[in-house]
């Protein structure tokens, strides 16, 4: 029902469509998960108890400074592993590039990124601790060991159908919660999809369509693409795992090929197209085999251990309890040879494996290719970004010479790229003493603020020392005195 909904929304409205229900579905999954914490909160005595509890149970780890990539999760992996991971959507994804390009300006779409950035932040941490009150409140009764729940996916619902029974409304603003992220994310994604489809692939096939069967056409692909997406739903029901893991490790894993071949293309002049697309081939077949064969091969991390001492259906003694106190659910697997050694590392650590290899191969085969040549084409310097310039000219410059600095070179680059009038002036031979042809020539820029009139174009043109419009009158003279 909620993909068939999404469908057709998504099919029928567009992209406005999908920006305007976005924004309700943010206050709608803001006010759901607020809830839930609130009433965790509550329901274990306070904050400050629910901190106490998790950090007793070994929840609460800031501190593991461990290097070794086999390790889950360490500090490093969620911080530069996770970086790459979030890469991926906030620069170079279809669905942001489309909210981007559909702002009224560039300085509309920068203010909204910032807006976004401490929004997600809020997000994230309201997420995070609506699972450490999720844990507080079942510290001694697992529902999964139980068998209240099939799998960890279902630990949320079941909690919020316990603490919310006497509080009518409630469990369904959680409902409610849980279908606006399923929707905003369908719809941006089936939206990304029809219009890539359509622009990359079948536009160029299909260029005598009129704009009208164009729309027709794209809402077919999302539709089409809705129906594909409500099958896989069906599929991703019988994975075993979280699904919030699996998301963030193929999303990353494919999107990290895309984010090398545009660090390539914008930060090496040496690069070219045969580069980019040999290193973007091996970037995403290394990080899908490497999360494919992880999920295939290995079985399921060890897990913190939990307690079913306080469950009313209980008949476990103490000694069939976990009780270890230097348990570690981050310490890897000694017995992984081989392949599985490295199907063992972290799911955080392939994007920025898949972003490596992309660049380093591309750069390669770019090297072996010769670069850019007329051949394989040339990037525009206005095209480029001069990272490691701009680095180094931050380092030693004060902020005040680097805005100038900057300031003039962006002004060069500009002119780089104005084409040129080029005037002639023909002294005629003089009827007294016989003298050669004389041929001088000015090259003048063109304003590129030039201005159109009825009669025709009003091309203005820059002067070298005063700025003033070079028109026939002021060559003449420039001629005269040469």
């Amino acid at each position: 029902v909620v993909g068939g909904v999404c469908t057709f929304y998504t099919t029928l409205g567009g992209m406005k469509a999908v920006i305007w229900t976005d924004v309700f579905q943010t206050f709608v999954m803001f006010a759901g998960m607020l809830a839930v914490f609130i009433q965790g909160c509550i329901k274990v005595g306070g904050l400050e108890e629910l901190w106490n509890i998790n950090y007793q149970g070994g929840r609460i780890n800031f501190f593991d400074f461990d290097p070794d990539p086999h390790i889950r999760q360490t500090f490093w992996s969620l911080t530069i592993g996770m970086y790459f991971v979030w890469l991926y959507p906030y620069t170079v994804d279809q669905q942001m590039v489309q909210r981007f390009s559909s702002a009224r300006s560039l300085s509309d779409a920068r203010f909204a990124l910032i807006c976004n950035v401490p929004g997600m932040f809020l997000l994230i941490t309201l997420c995070s601790f609506t699972g450490l009150a999720l844990y507080a409140n079942y510290v001694t009764c697992d529902p999964l060991k139980n068998g209240d729940v099939a799998n960890e996916n279902q630990l949320l619902p079941h909690f919020v159908m316990e603490v919310f029974q006497d509080l009518p409304g409630l469990p369904g603003l959680f409902v409610a919660c849980m279908i606006s992220g399923a929707l905003s994310s369908i719809s941006s994604m089936l939206n990304s999809l029809a219009a890539v489809t359509w622009e990359d692939f079948l536009k160029l096939r299909f260029s005598s369509l009129s704009e009208r069967n164009a729309t027709k056409v794209t809402r077919t692909l999302a539709f089409l693409y809705g129906l594909l997406g409500i099958g896989m739903a069906f599929a991703v029901k019988e994975m075993g795992g979280t699904v919030l893991q699996a998301s963030l490790a193929f999303n990353g894993s494919a999107g990290a090929p895309l984010v090398g071949v545009f660090i390539l293309g914008a930060c090496f002049t040496s690069s070219n197209w045969v580069g980019a697309l040999v290193g973007g081939v091996l970037g995403f077949a290394f990080s899908m085999w490497g999360q494919i064969g992880k999920y295939l091969s290995l079985p399921t991390n060890a897990r913190l251990p939990t307690s079913t001492l306080g469950c009313h259906s209980n008949t476990t003694t103490v000694d069939d309890v976990i009780m270890s106190s230097d348990y570690k659910i981050n310490n890897p697997d000694p017995s992984l040879e081989g392949l599985d050694r490295f199907y063992g590392i972290s799911y955080l650590w392939f994007s920025a494996l898949g972003v490596i290899i992309t660049v380093c191969v591309g750069l390669f085969v770019s090297w072996c290719t010769k670069g850019q040549t007329e051949k394989t084409g040339k990037v525009p310097d206005r095209l480029r970004l001069k990272m490691w310039e701009n680095i180094c000219m931050g380092l030693c410059f004060p902020p005040h010479i680097l805005k100038k600095e900057m300031k003039q070179k962006q002004l060069q680059d500009q002119l780089k790229d104005v084409p040129s009038i080029t005037y002639t002036y023909r002294q005629p031979r003089s009827s007294i003493l016989i003298l050669q042809p004389l041929e001088v020539t000015l090259d003048v820029k063109l304003d590129q603020r030039a201005s159109s009139s009825d009669d025709g174009p009003d091309v203005k043109t820059q002067a070298d020392d005063n700025n003033s419009l070079a028109d026939s009158s002021s060559v003449d003279k420039i001629l005269a005195k040469s």
